[in-house]
């Protein structure tokens, strides 16, 4: 399923993104948004080398290497699974891991989180 981004779609993954405690003077919480707008928008962004397809994307946007958008991104899901709350990890990800996530299972798991949330909003 591929969802078109828009500003609602931002706003919603900033919510998430604040709501975990990450603030935006992480530079990882700019490469989070960017690489779940991409997985919005395309899926297969998580599948196979994300290093090559989804950091290296991300890295050409902020002028950086995939490596350091890499970097970034652990950092910051750290910080989450260190900063945040347990409250607000389960309100997000219902039933999170135990451990703290990979990169590509904490953005798996926000993407499907946020197709969840775009399902619920749909009219029927």
């Amino acid at each position: 399923m591929q969802v078109i981004p828009t500003e609602s779609a931002k706003q919603t993954i900033e919510s998430l993104l604040i709501e975990l405690n990450l603030s935006p003077h992480y530079k990882g919480y700019h490469y989070c948004l960017s690489a779940l707008l991409l997985c919005l928008e395309d899926i297969h962004y998580l599948s196979g080398q994300i290093t090559r397809t989804l950091y290296a994307e991300i890295g050409m946007q902020y002028h950086v290497s995939a490596a350091a958008v890499e970097a970034g991104i652990r950092h910051a899901v750290a910080a989450i699974w260190t900063e945040s709350n347990t409250a607000a990890l389960d309100r997000v990800f219902g039933e999170r891991p135990s451990f703290r996530p990979s990169n590509a299972l904490f953005l798996g798991l926000l993407t499907n989180r946020l197709h969840k949330l775009s399902s619920q909003r749909r009219p029927k």
